[in-house]
């Protein structure tokens, strides 16, 4: 399965993404800012651009108290790690939530995107439907990769 996140939209502090899945139109993302290769502020930098695909899993998450999908390049200590620029993010997670107060260095997702009040912001989570498509792709053993793509237009 290929999961591809294409970024589109570049905000002050929002990034927003068109999401497919084996190249359906699947949701729209939200994350924090992109910064430039090897730059990060904690919980407010976007996980870099990846062009060959991220690895997917599902792990429990403490802090979501339930099960969730995990980005990461390797694994180390129990923990789901990203090195991508020298820059080292752990445990990025996929899931709901509305706007970048919600983010915390995660992706999320959900079916529609709106400016309110000029303020960037996506609605209805697609979680559960990304969840139940990688757990069926991963108990079939399948690959499962999320290609992230920064598109200017």
């Amino acid at each position: 399965m290929i999961i591809k996140q294409l970024r589109n939209k570049f905000y002050p502090s929002t990034t927003i993404s068109n999401l497919f899945v084996n190249d359906n139109p699947f949701s729209y993302c939200l994350e924090d800012t992109v910064r430039a290769i090897g730059i990060k502020v904690p919980s407010f930098t976007a996980i870099p651009e990846n062009l060959i695909g991220y690895n997917i899993d599902i792990t429990y998450s403490p802090h979501f108290k339930r099960d969730v999908v995990v980005l990461y390049t390797y694994k180390k200590d129990g923990l789901f790690i990203i090195n991508n620029g020298g820059v080292i993010f752990t445990q990025v997670y996929s899931h709901g939530g509305n706007d970048i107060a919600d983010t915390d260095g995660c992706i999320l997702i959900a079916k529609h995107f709106g400016l309110i009040k000029k303020i960037p912001k996506i609605w209805d989570t697609m979680e559960n439907e990304m969840f139940n498509l990688v757990k069926i792709a991963l108990d079939k053993h399948e690959s499962v990769k999320w290609i992230i793509k920064n598109v200017t237009i």
